[in-house]
């Protein structure tokens, strides 16, 4: 076969392609895999991964994130939380760093995208008295082994509140 120079390889390239093969040798090593892999499943069935990698506006990606934040989100009442498309763009403008380290586009479409800024990071930590009310209202001492389900959940939050793990490492 004929070898095609990166640009002529590049123009035949969607962005669906590139994505998939991104997520296939790139995604799939990271820690965050399966999210990862998850989410750019999902870039694969919007409109902008039809176009050429090479055709990919920073203006088409600005409305795709402009519709994606009235979007309902599935977790909460209200459209999708800043947070979540903070992840998306990351994700995407690493795929599509890679593609420009390649040669197979001159620069990151992401990059001039504008995003709204993710709500401050707030922290709140269980006072004494609130561990108290939870404790009567479980009936449970903090003491004995826990003999409910409410119980143990209490006794999963004292943990957490101790060690500043989340529930996802506890």
């Amino acid at each position: 076969g004929i070898e095609l120079s990166p640009e002529k390889k590049s123009s035949r390239i969607t962005v669906a392609d590139w994505l998939a093969a991104y997520r296939d040798t790139e995604s799939v090593h990271k820690r965050g895999a399966k999210q990862e892999c998850l989410r750019i499943n999902r870039f694969i069935e919007r409109p902008f991964a039809a176009k050429k990698l090479t055709e990919l506006t920073t203006r088409d990606l600005q409305k795709y994130f402009d519709d994606r934040l009235k979007e309902p989100s599935q977790k909460y009442i209200g459209t999708l939380s800043p947070a979540t498309v903070h992840k998306e763009i990351h994700t995407l403008s690493a795929a599509f760093s890679k593609a420009v380290k390649m040669g197979l586009i001159g620069s990151n479409p992401c990059t001039g995208v504008e995003l709204p800024r993710p709500p401050e990071h707030r922290e709140r930590v269980a006072s004494d008295e609130d561990i108290e009310k939870l404790l009567v209202a479980s009936g449970w001492d903090g003491d004995s082994v826990p003999a409910t389900g409410v119980q143990l959940v209490i006794a999963a939050f004292l943990f957490a509140c101790k060690t500043g793990m989340r529930s996802g490492e506890i």
